[in-house]
């Protein structure tokens, strides 16, 4: 059975999703309808005012932060400023996470530059970004390290700002039942992400104490719907958002009154099963039905799993026969081996202690084997709310699953072992919580959990997506919405 401990920092690939999903915590730059070069302008639109707004952050209705937006007109344009500082609870521990962004636009709101932070206790990062000839250059930075190489994106169209989306398509003008697409910037997946935006009607609340006649509008985002209500004025007075999350207009006195821990959102994001698993780490084999959502776009067949319409077999791996490195490696994305943003692999700190750690074993095996035990010795399995990186990880050397997967990989990768990053559910007393881990390529793909130590690790690990770095832990559309059943149990 696997003990109580083995639950405490679930909680990585959830934080991650979090504050990326999240309609406080984000960078956000959109663009119209193809064939169209300008910011959708339809009946009743309104002029984006220069000015401040104060929100309280609420979930379930204990609050738990605020966020503060600025915006004011440069000679140049318009510079906007936001900050969002709120208390997660996550496995009954709760810390503060601190998100900043400032932009800067042209007259039209059109993008020219920002810079986007997320800081929480130790973890610090930054990703900047410019925007040039329709080319949009991003660099991250991890605590104090020198900045990463620029990654360049190609933008389809002139990328447009404004305080957020929720704001900038309050003052479009969308009518009701009017549809437009949105592009936001993920800062973990360094792309675009379409956004459905809706148009709902209009509602009367009360905001400070005013009665406020308020447009609805609805934000489909990777399969979750969240809403906003925004002023004759194209002020955003209220948004809901995944997990009871909601902000409201409110004073800067009121924004700034303490704030507590909200519901453990670790918990809440967990799926209970039909029934409960008596020994997952003595199972060889396990079959799960899952229903709820839409299985296509997931990573659910290949390798030790195998779906038939809605029913995934997951089997435990075998570390017996061939399994020596294939230099060709013909098969293999090349994006196994190479460095990101988030798995320096090429970084001197991760080079130089690689080599250390490679000397404890002669085989590919046996130098996974040596990784695993070093970062079990060295990393303290610990919460952190923050993008995961390599570097971050070995300095702070702690990390819950999203950075021991990052660090893993970097580690691996830099041996010349592919390695990729898997994300997905894991069960633990009696429920299933949101997970990351690893599979490293050894003539075949091979299952490693770094946080657990497991080289296979247990068939309970159900892989929802995987690739090349923190994309795979993106499973904003699956959360709230996934039921498992479980169908069979192999000893």
């Amino acid at each position: 059975m696997i003990s109580t401990p083995r639950g405490l920092w679930l909680w990585g690939a959830f934080a991650t999703v979090t504050f990326t999903i999240l309609l406080v915590v984000r960078l956000e730059f959109f663009r119209p309808r193809p064939g169209s070069d300008s910011v959708p302008k339809g009946q009743g639109a309104v002029e984006v005012r220069p000015g401040e707004t104060w929100m309280a952050i609420h979930q379930n209705r204990k609050r738990i932060g605020f966020s503060h937006r600025t915006i004011e007109r440069t000679g140049l344009g318009y510079r906007v400023v936001e900050k969002t500082v709120m208390k997660i609870n996550t496995m009954g521990m709760v810390q503060d996470l601190m998100v900043t962004s400032e932009s800067d636009t042209e007259p039209d709101f059109s993008l020219r530059s920002f810079d986007f932070e997320v800081v929480s206790g130790r973890f610090r990062f930054q990703v900047t970004g410019n925007i040039e000839n329709s080319l949009l250059q991003v660099t991250t930075r991890a605590n104090k390290d020198d900045p990463s190489t620029p990654v360049t994106i190609r933008l389809e169209s002139k990328p447009y700002l404004t305080a957020g989306i929720v704001q900038a398509m309050g003052a479009s003008g969308l009518g009701v039942s009017d549809q437009v697409v949105v592009f936001v910037f993920d800062p973990v997946t360094m792309g675009q992400v379409p956004v459905n935006v809706r148009g709902l009607g209009r509602e009367t609340l009360q905001v400070m104490g005013t009665t406020v006649e308020t447009k609805k509008l609805s934000f489909e985002f990777k399969g979750v719907t969240q809403h906003a209500w925004i002023d004759g004025t194209g002020r955003v007075v209220k948004e809901e958002g995944l997990l009871g999350m909601s902000l409201t207009l409110t004073s800067r006195e009121e924004a700034l009154e303490g704030a507590v821990g909200g519901d453990d959102l670790t918990l809440l994001a967990s799926i209970r099963p039909d029934r409960t698993i008596e020994d997952p780490q003595g199972l060889t084999r396990l079959g799960v039905k899952i229903s709820g959502i839409d299985l296509e776009n997931l990573d659910l067949d290949g390798g030790r799993q195998s779906l038939v319409n809605d029913r995934l077999t997951i089997i435990k791996e075998t570390l017996a026969g061939n399994l020596a490195h294939v230099p060709a490696m013909a098969a293999v994305d090349r994006r196994f081996l190479a460095p990101g943003p988030f798995i320096q692999s090429d970084h001197p700190r991760v080079v130089n202690l690689a080599d250390q750690i490679e000397k404890s074993g002669e085989t590919p095996l046996e130098k996974i084997r040596a990784v695993l035990d070093w970062m079990d010795e060295n990393i303290e399995k610990r919460p952190v709310l923050s993008l995961p990186d390599a570097v971050s990880t070995l300095r702070n050397k702690m990390g819950d699953c999203n950075e021991h997967a990052v660090l893993f990989a970097a580690f691996c990768r830099a041996l010349g072992i592919p390695a990729r990053v898997e994300g997905g559910l894991v069960y633990l007393n009696h429920r299933f919580y949101y997970h990351a881990w690893n599979s490293v390529y050894l003539g075949r793909w091979i299952s490693v959990d770094p946080l657990f130590n497991q080289m296979p690790a247990d068939v309970t690990h159900i892989r929802l997506a995987s690739g090349a770095g923190p994309q795979s832990l993106d499973l904003v559309g699956v959360m709230g919405r996934i039921k498992l059943e479980i169908l069979g149990e192999a000893p």
